[in-house]
């Protein structure tokens, strides 16, 4: 069980790292025409990211338990 934890607990940690990242290729200035869209869609990954790192520190509480 103590495995399938650390590797979940890894995958959220590079899901993690990768939302950061596309929210920082979404925050680059762009055209006007897709301006609307694309703020829509950071939205959507900031709100990913915020349940993604509660979700981890779940994984986290429940590996320093066992």
């Amino acid at each position: 069980m103590s495995e399938f934890l650390d590797k979940l607990i890894e995958s959220k940690r590079h899901s993690i790292e990768l939302i950061e990242q596309q929210i920082e290729e979404y925050s680059q200035p762009c055209d006007r025409s897709m301006a609307q869209s694309r703020t829509a869609h950071r939205e959507y990954l900031k709100k990913n990211l915020k349940r993604t790192k509660e979700e981890l520190e779940s994984l986290l509480i429940k590996q320093s338990g066992t």
